[in-house]
Formats: C-alpha cells, sequence, structure tokens
C-alpha cells in the first residue's frame, strides 16, 4: 500500500508540475506575442 501511495503521489507531483511549466510557457508566448505586436 506504500508503494502504490507514493506512486501515485509522484505521478500526481509530476502531473501539476508538468501543467504549472504549461501554463508559464502559454504566459511565455503571450506575452511574447503582445510584445511583436
Amino acid at each position: 500500500e506504500d508503494l502504490l501511495w507514493r506512486n501515485g503521489w509522484e505521478s500526481y507531483f509530476l502531473t501539476s508540475i508538468c501543467l504549472e511549466a504549461c501554463q508559464w510557457l502559454l504566459f511565455l508566448i503571450w506575452k511574447l506575442q503582445l510584445g511583436h505586436v
């Protein structure tokens, strides 16, 4: 049970990091596009 719980927590942690990184990338691209306009 410990292993399953830890693996689930790690995958959740990695998923949240990926989502946050994607949001930052979209934000940066948006800012760059505004700067070019």
